[in-house]
């Protein structure tokens, strides 16, 4: 976990599925969007690529 993380200490399935599914590409881009008592802050997210291997 990053030490800068104070606010959080778990986080949901459907939390997650809401932050990762399709439709909220674009639209999902604050934590507060997932959880309104969580931060003002942009939300990044990082994956492997389709080129990956993980895919398969």
């Amino acid at each position: 976990m990053n030490p800068k993380n104070d606010w959080v200490d778990s986080i949901r399935i459907s939390e997650l599925k809401k932050m990762w599914e399709l439709a909220a590409e674009g639209k999902i881009t604050k934590w507060n969007q997932i959880r309104p008592e969580w931060p003002d802050k942009e939300l990044k997210l990082y994956g492997a690529g389709n080129d990956s291997g993980t895919h398969d």
